[in-house]
């Protein structure tokens, strides 16, 4: 008994990859097709939700790249005006234009 239904299911198997054929009616070839149909859609729907998928994985990677090289570019200028600022050396009492100037004597 279980042998005549492993024979039965592989023999299902191989009519479902197209193989032995040639004892189907055209009723039969006919149910074998919408079943063939309902799991092509099946497999359709299934890559194109894994495909959508992908691709939004791929958006969020590409939007949290793009906020990272702001970040970057944005501590950058930050660190850049920081040396800048503190490069820049404040006016010596007598070099500034407010600084009452007194005569050299020698």
């Amino acid at each position: 008994m279980l042998r005549s239904e492993l024979y039965d299911q592989a023999h299902k198997l191989r009519q479902m990859k197209g193989e032995d054929l040639e004892g189907l009616n055209v009723e039969e070839l006919g149910q074998l097709e919408k079943k063939l149909e309902a799991g092509l859609s099946l497999v359709i729907n299934t890559k194109e939700e894994r495909t959508l998928n992908e691709i939004n994985k791929l958006q969020r990677k590409m939007k949290m790249t793009l906020h990272r090289e702001k970040l970057v570019t944005v501590n950058s200028e930050l660190i850049n005006n920081v040396s800048i600022s503190s490069n820049s050396t404040p006016p010596l009492d007598g070099d500034s234009p407010n600084s009452s100037r007194l005569p050299l004597r020698s």
